[in-house]
């Protein structure tokens, strides 16, 4: 037994070597206070995520549970918590677990289950957009993309990565990238300063021909300092960037299109693609032209990006909808060399998000 395994002994007690995977991750679900309990819409099953984010959904699922007390969420865990096995005959030999949680105030609940397994499955995130920060937003969801790539990688393995992918993710701890994060906080913290970040920054420069970056980018693997730093995130602002900007983007859409989509139960796919024909009909009637999710009319352009639900209802915490944001770009076509060139800096440049519902696609404060 690994020194980690039996680090995870600590937080989930009766845990032992020949127990299926599923149980591993359970402590590490508990060793995080990460637990989070649903129950399955079957009425039968509980779930217990792992990993969901837009580009993979990594959940466990303990069959035909049934609990005694009242699970708290929010609540944290005391340790360790204890998984009992139970041989049961019923007509063949079978394993019936029993999981005893404490929670502070007091709190303790079973749960019966007769089964655990892991459900993992990777899916497209290319035409994902979430706005959060406003400024430089094309490269914000960039670094998004690359952050959930490393995100499922770090915690799953490299069995839920393509190539392409493996490539693509040491560009999140080059810090100049990074920068652009699209949350409010910095994610220094969370990723790391690498070397690979470096490198793999200046064969993407290279490639896209910008030369004075890669060469900026060779001062600063030598000297690695925030002022060179700084330096780096606002030339990644400039127009002069766009070429590498649109290398990664055009990467990054390569590397999501080798999964499929998100297929759901309750006919939202039929749903959604009809919302993408209004959105496009909408747009044709405003003089666009175009196919989604690109369109434009003279020195406006749009590129429509989705929000997605999880595939599972159980994990909607506030609603289960699909939504559908607008990146407008407006700049002087002499000046043009892709879709989102207005968000750059820069005179005659504007870009801005609109927010996607109908109406804001006719009126919206930022009119398309």
């Amino acid at each position: 037994m690994t020194d980690r395994e039996k680090e995870l002994q600590q937080y989930l007690e009766g845990l032992h070597a020949f127990m299926p995977e599923p149980f591993w991750k359970l402590a590490e679900i508990l060793e995080l206070q990460a637990l989070e309990l649903c129950k399955a819409k079957n009425g039968k099953d509980y779930l217990i995520p792992y990993m969901l984010n837009d580009a993979v959904e990594d959940y466990l699922i303990l069959r035909n549970g049934s609990m005694t007390g009242e699970y708290l969420p929010e609540t944290n865990v005391l340790f360790p918590a204890r998984i009992v096995e139970e041989p049961q005959y019923l007509g063949n030999m079978e394993t019936v677990y029993v999981l005893v949680i404490r929670q502070e105030g007091g709190n303790t609940f079973t749960l019966r289950f007769d089964g655990i397994e892991e459900r993992i499955q990777c899916y497209q995130y290319h035409r994902i957009g979430h706005f959060w920060v406003k400024g430089q937003e094309q490269w914000r969801q960039l670094v998004y993309m690359v952050g959930i790539i490393h995100d499922k990688y770090e915690y799953i393995g490299e069995n839920v990565c393509n190539e392409k992918e493996i490539a693509l993710m040491p560009l999140i701890e080059f810090p100049p990238f990074r920068f652009w994060s699209p949350i409010h906080e910095s994610l220094d913290e969370k990723y790391p300063f690498t070397y690979d970040g470096i490198d793999a920054m200046k064969e993407l420069a290279k490639e896209a021909g910008d030369k004075n970056y890669a060469r900026m980018i060779r001062v600063y693997r030598k000297f690695p300092n925030p002022f060179l730093g700084k330096l780096l995130c606002r030339r990644l602002a400039l127009p002069k960037s766009e070429a590498l900007y649109c290398l990664i983007q055009q990467k990054l859409e390569e590397a999501s299109k080798e999964y499929g989509i998100r297929e759901y139960e309750s006919g939202l796919n039929g749903e959604m693609d009809r919302k993408r024909a209004e959105i496009d009909g909408l747009l044709h009637e405003k003089g666009f032209y175009g196919q989604y999710p690109y369109y434009e009319k003279e020195e406006m352009r749009v590129v429509v990006t989705e929000e997605h639900p999880f595939t599972r209802e159980e994990f909607e915490y506030e609603d289960y909808e699909f939504r559908m944001k607008f990146m407008v770009s407006k700049v002087e076509k002499r000046r043009f060399r892709g879709w989102n060139s207005g968000f750059f800096r820069g005179d005659g440049r504007q870009g801005y998000i609109v927010g996607g519902h109908r109406g804001a696609v006719l009126t919206g404060g930022g009119k398309i």
